[in-house]
């Protein structure tokens, strides 16, 4: 926390947490949407599907941002001199 010349880097450490609390949130936003829908009888199922779908995308898409962030701070790693 007091590494001034940032020589260690506390993202790497949080990216799984971040993972867990992400997907928390993709879940409860889903389940709330999908609460929603129901209390509408038109094109119920239909629109479960695409909220499904669209959690299954957000929580790849979160995926894939982490694994970036990832790889570029083990780039840095192994590219230093």
């Amino acid at each position: 926390m007091f590494d001034f010349q940032f020589k260690t880097f506390i993202t790497l450490k949080l990216v799984s947490l971040l993972y867990i609390l992400g997907l928390a949130a993709i879940v409860a936003n889903g389940v709330a949407q999908i609460a929603a829908v129901h209390q509408f009888e038109a094109l119920k199922d239909y629109n479960t599907l695409f909220l499904i779908g669209g959690s299954l995308v957000s929580a790849l898409s979160l995926r894939v941002m982490l694994e970036l962030i990832v790889v570029i701070f083990r780039i840095e790693k192994n590219t230093r001199g």
